[in-house]
């Protein structure tokens, strides 16, 4: 991914957003493609965060680009750094950031609400990593934008709930969505 070209202006790159929507849609069962500059393509959803405050930014963000799949996921690409030098947090594969992936698991149909319906990836130099495990140490990480619901929307950022894509994944679970006291080191179901 390195050596693909995704754009020269760093974070928010939206030709670099669509470097990755042509690479990507090519092995995805797609209904529509959309660059990161179209409108209208894709209806306009507002997501909510997980303590329910609304972000709007996601809704006319020009900098993504996004797939709609034919079971009605939507995945969105975004750039983050456009030479993969981002740190966000310890092993290989969190110091080598280049883009973001989200995932809407269910297209425009309700709850579209982050941690719920809504789920966050990092694209590395190594491969993606789920956003919120327990290495990473910047950006909606488990314990700030997943467990703590206190923290609504993060302006143009993403909101609460952009943590919780590597809690589903390796506890398949949910549970912070009915108890605060989950940790990676110990506590990985409510009681």
């Amino acid at each position: 991914i390195e050596n693909w070209d995704l754009g020269t202006t760093g974070n928010g790159d939206p030709d670099g957003a669509d470097t990755l929507l042509n690479n990507f849609s090519g092995f995805m069962n797609k209904t529509k493609a959309c660059k990161a500059r179209e409108t209208g393509c894709l209806p306009s959803v507002t997501y909510k965060a997980l303590n329910g405050d609304d972000d709007t930014y996601i809704d006319g963000n020009k900098k993504s680009s996004r797939l709609k799949l034919s079971d009605g996921t939507i995945i969105t690409f975004y750039i983050y750094h456009n030479n993969c030098n981002g740190v966000w947090g310890k092993g290989k594969a969190l110091e080598n950031v280049c883009a973001g992936i989200n995932v809407d698991i269910n297209g425009n149909s309700k709850p579209n609400q982050y941690g719920i319906d809504f789920f966050s990836f990092l694209l590395t130099k190594y491969g993606v990593v789920p956003m919120g495990t327990s290495e990473q140490t910047s950006m909606f990480t488990f314990n700030n934008y997943c467990r703590d619901k206190s923290i609504g929307v993060v302006s143009k950022m993403g909101a609460n709930g952009g943590g919780c894509a590597a809690w589903v994944i390796y506890n398949e679970n949910m549970d912070y969505l009915r108890c605060d006291d989950l940790s990676w080191d110990d506590k990985h179901k409510c009681n």
